[in-house]
């Protein structure tokens, strides 16, 4: 497993252990950011060079964006990845610029970086599901959550980050039959790279889908009526 996906892993876990979203988003955001093998900071000073020698090289910007983000400098990152992208257009460079933007907290510029990504590769999985997952977790907009899970799964096969997005979604808009059986079809599918092994293996999806489904008919049955403030799962 990569060290993007270990990080991208222990994000989710830290989301589901409920160790809050700040912790959680900055571990996200460092799985969007990682440059390529080599150290970035011994190239840094050359490629400034080669950014004041020639300003239209989106390259070295978006390499000394890699650099700034190496050594934690959210800003200065931001700064060099956008600067990149209006040289040119690259949705790598793209996604790079929205993780820097979740570790400087700034939830709304990340989603443009991610649209943007998309603009270029619009069948992008990985910003697909993290611009699905910001609007289920951040933004509060499970309409447009379930608008994205439903085109990236009617792109291709489906996809167990999608179900888990689209299942979210249900969930937040109060169709709870609609996202149990979401969230059915996700135990179905192959594992997704973009999902915490601990999503499997720690929680007893199972029961706990079992649980919900009984009292959800029990509810629809009218032998259950939640108090005020309280799911039905």
């Amino acid at each position: 497993m990569s060290f993007a996906s270990r990080l991208a892993h222990a994000a989710l876990l830290a989301l589901w252990a409920g160790a809050g979203w700040t912790a959680a988003r900055a571990l996200v955001a460092e799985s969007l950011l990682r440059a390529p093998p080599g150290k970035t900071g011994r190239r840094a000073a050359p490629l400034e060079r080669a950014a004041q020698w020639d300003p239209f090289n989106a390259e070295a910007y978006a390499a000394l964006g890699r650099d700034r983000a190496a050594k934690g400098e959210w800003r200065p990152a931001i700064e060099f990845y956008q600067k990149s992208l209006e040289l040119r257009s690259d949705p790598t460079t793209a996604k790079r610029l929205a993780g820097a933007c979740l570790q400087a907290g700034d939830i709304p510029r990340a989603q443009r970086a991610f649209e943007t990504a998309l603009l270029c590769a619009p069948r992008d999985r990985e910003a697909l599901y993290w611009l699905g997952y910001l609007s289920v977790v951040d933004l509060n907009a499970p309409d447009r959550a379930e608008r994205l899970a439903k085109a990236c799964l009617a792109h291709g096969e489906p996809t167990a980050e999608m179900r888990w997005v689209l299942g979210k979604a249900y969930e937040l808009q109060g169709r709870y039959r609609q996202a149990l059986h979401s969230f059915y079809e996700f135990l179905q599918l192959p594992r997704s790279p973009l999902l915490p092994e601990a999503l499997y293996e720690k929680v007893d999806w199972r029961s706990w889908l079992g649980e919900w489904s009984a009292r959800l008919n029990e509810v629809e049955s009218g032998r259950l009526t939640p108090t005020a403030g309280q799911t039905v799962y």
